[in-house]
């Protein structure tokens, strides 16, 4: 991601802001303030590639009145995934477009936003996309092995407050 912009993020996502300042116009785009792009990854344990479209639809049901373009299949991180861009007016001066991208991985849901209001989606959008360009998705961690078994011997402890025999 660029440098200069302002990184949040918890345990399940990071958000990447143009500037500091533009940080509250995303939670609320009709508050006052300058204008910006954000991009955020996120993630969420799933079970089935059900989900992905339930949670898909989910996410174009809560941009009521927007322009959304058809889902088109692309690629994230080298899994297949689900692209839909969006546009609407938040007010007579000012618009957000964006885009989000979905995919299921090792039953996680990974979610790539980006999104900019005005001229700013369009200025933004090369960095953007180079960003999502970059993203690799974390391999599953495996239970880790033991290079050698328990022993048979069992041993003894005891103390006063309890006895217990282990390998």
């Amino acid at each position: 991601y660029p440098s200069t912009w302002a990184v949040q993020s918890d345990a399940k996502r990071a958000s990447f802001y143009s500037s500091e300042d533009v940080k509250s116009r995303f939670i609320d785009p009709t508050s006052t303030g300058p204008l910006g792009a954000m991009m955020a990854i996120a993630f969420e344990p799933q079970g089935t590639l059900a989900d992905v479209n339930q949670v898909v639809q989910s996410s174009k049901d809560e941009i009521q009145g927007a322009k959304i373009e058809p889902d088109q299949s692309i690629r994230f991180s080298e899994r297949p995934a689900v692209m839909y861009a969006y546009f609407y007016g938040v007010d007579d001066k000012t618009s957000l477009r964006g885009y989000k991208i979905f995919a299921l991985a090792d039953s996680t849901l990974y979610t790539f936003t980006a999104e900019g209001f005005n001229d700013r989606f369009e200025a933004y959008k090369p960095a953007m996309d180079s960003t999502f360009r970059t993203v690799r998705l974390m391999a599953p961690r495996t239970a880790a092995s033991f290079s050698s078994a328990p022993s048979a011997t069992m041993t003894s402890v005891s103390t006063d407050h309890f006895e217990m025999e282990y390998p």
